[in-house]
């Protein structure tokens, strides 16, 4: 890169394992045994053989939970954090129904606060919330006027943000088709940033 970027962070299933705590919160609840690795969509709902809505509405659910409060960090990231987060500028972005933004904003300057000071929600297709904050990923990345590394686990948004010129990197999770293993991950953003 040119110059140092401002890293905007997914945090769902990359900065923290949202998607295997919630996933052992279902197993426990439904009588089901199914591993993070067996998810190969996003959203499982298929998967865990119930429908879109019972799985959103679980998962939000969740998310505004004690437990949800409590999801453990990624410790692949947090460890790079750790030995580089303060060479950098960091905001995290999240795609989440705004109700559940309290429990992750507390939850990020928690866990990441000593490196990052910004939060911003974008919208999700279930938020039906209209406000004047833009719409998605993308337009909330391009209305900023830096240089900008984004690091999420959804394809599409990884996809979106890049077709607006933006330097990208695909977090590895089962449902995408990340070509990383989250060591191989840490690497390749390390050389993005020249460290």
């Amino acid at each position: 890169m040119s110059s140092t970027p401002i890293i905007i962070w997914d945090v769902d299933d990359v900065l923290n394992c949202l998607m295997e705590s919630w996933l052992n919160h279902w197993n426990q609840g439904n009588n089901s045994n199914i591993v993070l690795k067996d998810i190969k969509e996003n959203p499982p709902h298929e998967i865990l053989g119930t429908t879109k809505e019972t799985y959103f509405t679980s998962l939000d659910e969740f998310r505004n939970s004690e437990s949800g409060k409590y999801v453990l960090a990624n410790s692949i990231v947090m460890n790079w954090f750790e030995g580089h987060g303060n060479k950098f500028n960091h905001a995290a972005c999240a795609a989440r129904p705004i109700e559940t933004m309290p429990n992750q904003a507390w939850w990020i300057y928690y866990n990441y606060g000593q490196w990052i000071h910004t939060v911003h929600a974008a919208k999700t297709v279930r938020d039906l919330m209209d406000n004047h904050h833009p719409a998605t990923k993308a337009d909330f990345i391009s209305w900023m006027n830096r240089d900008i590394l984004f690091i999420d686990d959804s394809e599409e948004n990884v996809n979106a943000v890049s077709e607006k010129g933006t330097d990208s990197v695909l977090y590895p999770q089962p449902w995408n088709g990340s070509n990383y293993s989250e060591e191989g991950f840490i690497e390749a953003l390390n050389h993005k940033l020249g460290i």
